[in-house]
């Protein structure tokens, strides 16, 4: 999907070994992965009907590739969001992003350019190096309500400290019993915007889910919980959310 005139974020090709940092549960962080996304406003007169069968047409021009995407579209956001739809996707490794990206290169955007460019135009291009924090019991889901919130970190505070507290918090996540939300965090680099030391993001599988997880959340005092942890050593926005679903 190079084809968008894009929106590509990887965050930086950060060191693998120094972002891990496990616990003793589901919510093992991962090694880091590269992950894209993409922001796009729809033509004049198109929607989402005109851009279903381009998808179709795309997936099947793309063949068998090691590459997970999604469609995003906004639900909550603030007033200068300007994007209708947007993209998110990811390998399993870089050695796989660049493959694909040669194979894309090579037979699928001459071929699907043109006719993303009916549909939609895309005006950001972004890379980010994604670290997967907390995994959902029943990740096999094909939609999801998506949070992103862009953060900064305190003076003195580094990454590894913002990794080691929500090892914390993912256990007072289990404590009282939320199992389907999954969470990552984003480290920002070629193509993203300037200002954010790094992005979190959680997903959980419908609106019906994500009320549940607020429930738990402040009846159980997870706010002071998370000002506990995190207060000290960042400062995120109010963050935007998407609904989304599976595309690839």
């Amino acid at each position: 999907m190079r084809c968008i005139k894009s929106i590509f974020i990887i965050f930086g090709l950060l060191g693998a070994s120094q972002f891990i940092y496990g616990d003793d549960h589901g919510s093992q962080m991962q090694a880091p992965i590269p992950v894209e996304f993409w922001g796009c406003e729809f033509n004049d007169g198109k929607t989402m009907d005109d851009l279903m069968p381009v998808i179709k047409e795309w997936k099947k021009t793309m063949g068998k590739q090691d590459y997970v995407g999604w469609v995003m579209t906004p639900t909550f956001v603030s007033e200068g969001y300007s994007s209708s739809v947007g993209f998110t996707g990811w390998w399993p490794d870089w050695s796989s992003m660049g493959k694909t990206l040669d194979h894309i290169s090579k037979k699928v955007a001459p071929k699907m350019d043109p006719k993303w460019a009916e549909v939609i135009t895309c005006g950001t291009h972004m890379i980010a190096t994604g670290i997967t924090t907390r995994t959902a019991e029943n990740e096999d889901n094909d939609s999801a309500v998506m949070n992103y919130s862009q953060c900064t970190l305190n003076d003195g505070k580094t990454p590894q400290d913002v990794l080691k507290a929500t090892g914390a918090f993912n256990k007072f996540l289990d404590k009282i019993g939320v199992t389907e939300m999954s969470a990552g965090i984003l480290f920002p680099g070629t193509g993203a915007p300037d200002g954010a030391d790094h992005a979190i993001t959680f997903w959980v599988p419908s609106m019906t889910a994500m009320g549940d997880l607020a429930q738990k959340f402040i009846s159980n005092g997870g706010p002071q919980v998370q000002q506990d942890l995190f207060g000290d050593l960042q400062q995120c926005n109010n963050g935007s959310q998407f609904s989304g679903f599976q595309i690839y």
